[in-house]
């Protein structure tokens, strides 16, 4: 495509004075219509109305879209206006001087009343209808907006043109003395020529409108893209070249014309045919040339995974589709701000895709490829949930909701305001993949945060605080290191909003241990504050499960400290003792459909949530250094060796 320059005034003194003459142009209009001017200067006037007109029209043929003439709504007023003052010039002069000869009207107007018609005025009158009739019925019909104008135009050339001869007959007869058939000849010859020399220039700009409106969506100019697309089926040329030799031959018809014709559409059909084929022999080439190198790129080069993916059958793609009510995407971007609000992590975009191979309502989510969850959805359905308290029953089709497992029902529309009104909790089918969705990603959350991830947190941290950022990577610690302890955070369902508490904790302690999990000690206890507000309940408390002593001193002292960091090697028999106790006692926190939570020792908190974690993925262990002195802890039960208690 040409490049195109947005301002294009290459005249110093038109693009210094655009302004003024813009003001002095319409000013001129308004005054045309004022006071009275000589024929020479209506001449100057007609002509420049005449090549403005046929400017606009070229202009037209060689836009590529209507933008690149968007001011053309405001010239073509400008336009209209200025012809009608020219109506309104002419109209003065022609009845005023009409009697003194056909030249006193101007030379423009009387060579198109002479030369254009014949000087017959029946002639010129039936050519101006039929240019009127053209413009007002065939061409503005076609347009809305600003080409309006237009239409006005021509409904008012002809109301001034009947005024005209009316009132040149009157001046005529009763003025100044002239016969019916003379006074018919000379006005009437004048107003055909006025109106014939205004509605030309009308005809060209009602056909550039035309050509503007018509050009959205064009990649070239009106020329090249009518030859190319009248080319584009040579064989409709050819038949075309065929009918034409048939109808020379028709006795009676001009057969030099049709023969004439005949043979250059198919020399223009033999000729595009030709070049076709001479085309597609290059272009066979160029692909086999480029299928080679593709498959020899191919082995160089894999192509990325997408972090974060997620997969659905064909039936849910109306979800997807906006223009069709479906809301999804829009959910998932306001989501993905959530998240970063929430947790403190910037999410990449989550690449939606269909695929063919799943149930019309399947779906699944993908972590680097990985299908990490998935879920099935009853297409133009609601999932009714029971929030515990409802005793009524409601019809439809029994389920289990994908994000937490309980017990839902997929019910039509028509059920949902029953629903609703036995206190069912009641959701669409974007709310429905939009939780799931949420709850994936807050439990990956940690594998989502890479080390560019990490470098984009601490360039948005260092805008507000670069000294801290500065000081600690890669001074005191590398970037790989802080991203592990937000990793860290994030796996134990920690957010990293604060970022800010996180760099400064590590820049206190990096210089005593390279730990990463050490370190991680550290920064949770440095934000106690946000811990303590993920699980206290009402009333500021927090019930908990609690290390026996010895179970806790055993295993303190069983820790082994290297340069590595530290681990816990534990006999079998201990942590199976250990996981039995355990589960025994979260039946207590079912029961009072709590969050289970295990509060230790900072030594032995991370070796623990280690231990169980295999065997109970969501057990929230805590230290005590975790929790502030505001909050009040009751321990419920205590995790032994041999019993609960």
């Amino acid at each position: 495509m040409a490049n195109r320059v947005e301002n294009p005034m290459e005249i110093p003194f038109l693009a210094r004075n655009s302004e003024m003459m813009a003001a002095v142009g319409v000013i001129s209009i308004l005054i045309l219509m004022i006071l009275p001017l000589p024929s020479f200067m209506l001449d100057l006037l007609l002509s420049l109305n005449i090549t403005f007109a046929l400017t606009i029209l070229l202009t037209g043929t060689y836009l590529l879209r209507p933008l690149d003439f968007s001011s053309f709504p405001t010239v073509l007023l400008l336009a209209t206006l200025f012809r009608l003052s020219l109506n309104i010039a002419s109209t003065r002069i022609i009845l005023l001087h009409g009697s003194e000869g056909p030249s006193a009207a101007g030379n423009v107007i009387m060579s198109f009343g002479n030369f254009v018609v014949g000087g017959n005025y029946v002639v010129g009158a039936i050519v101006f209808i039929v240019l009127v009739i053209i413009n007002l019925m065939v061409i503005t019909k076609a347009m809305d907006g600003a080409s309006k104008f237009v239409k006005g135009d021509a409904i008012a050339g002809i109301i001034i043109t009947l005024i005209n001869i009316l009132g040149g007959f009157a001046i005529g007869v009763l003025q100044n003395g002239m016969t019916l058939a003379d006074a018919a000849q000379t006005y009437t010859l004048l107003t055909v020529g006025d109106g014939l020399v205004t509605q030309v220039p009308a005809l060209m700009i009602s056909t550039a409108a035309g050509i503007v409106v018509s050009r959205a969506g064009s990649q070239s100019s009106l020329g090249s893209q009518v030859l190319s697309q009248m080319l584009f089926q040579p064989r409709a040329i050819a038949i075309t070249a065929v009918v034409l030799f048939a109808l020379g031959l028709v006795p009676g018809m001009p057969t030099v014309p049709f023969m004439a014709l005949s043979l250059i559409a198919g020399g223009v059909a033999y000729s595009v045919i030709k070049s076709r084929a001479v085309e597609s022999e290059k272009v066979d080439e160029n692909e086999l040339l480029e299928a080679k190198a593709e498959s020899v790129e191919a082995v160089k080069s894999v192509p990325p995974v997408d972090i974060l993916a997620m997969e659905v059958g064909y039936g849910l793609l109306p979800l997807v589709d906006a223009e069709k009510g479906g809301d999804l995407l829009e959910r998932i971007r306001s989501f993905r701000g959530q998240i970063a609000q929430d947790i403190g992590i910037l999410l990449s975009p989550i690449h939606i895709q269909d695929n063919m191979k799943l149930k019309p309502g399947e779906y699944v989510i993908k972590l680097k490829g990985n299908t990490i969850a998935e879920g099935e959805l009853m297409m133009n359905c609601f999932l009714a949930m029971n929030p515990g308290a409802v005793d009524g029953k409601i019809s439809g089709v029994q389920t289990t909701e994908p994000t937490y497992g309980l017990p839902a029902t997929w019910i039509k529309e028509s059920a949902r305001e029953d629903a609703l009104a036995k206190g069912y909790t009641v959701v669409d089918l974007s709310t429905v993949l939009v939780t799931h969705l949420a709850d994936v990603i807050k439990r990956h959350a940690h594998e989502l945060l890479g080390r560019q991830e990490v470098q984009q947190l601490l360039d948005n941290l260092k805008v507000s605080h670069p000294k801290v950022v500065e000081e600690l990577i890669p001074g005191l610690l590398p970037l790989g290191a802080a991203g592990k302890v937000l990793q860290n955070l994030l796996q134990e369902g920690v957010p990293i909003r604060d970022l800010l508490t996180i760099m400064e904790t590590l820049a206190d302690w990096a210089n005593i241990t390279k730990d990463t999990d050490a370190l991680t000690e550290y920064v949770r206890q440095a934000l106690a504050r946000t811990i303590t507000e993920l699980y206290k309940g009402p009333a500021d408390r927090i019930f908990v499960l609690t290390l026996d002593h010895n179970v806790e001193k055993s295993l303190g002292e069983a820790i082994q400290y290297t340069d590595r960091g530290s681990f816990l090697p534990i006999d079998p028999n201990m942590a199976h003792r250990i996981v039995t106790s355990l589960t025994q006692n979260l039946e207590g926190f079912s029961e009072r459909n709590q969050q289970p939570i295990v509060l230790c020792s900072a030594q032995v908190r991370p070796h623990f949530k280690k231990l169980v974690d295999r065997f109970i993925p969501d057990l929230v262990v805590l230290s005590y250094d975790e929790i502030v002195n505001s909050v009040n802890v009751e321990s419920i039960a205590t995790v032994g060796l041999d019993h609960a208690n």
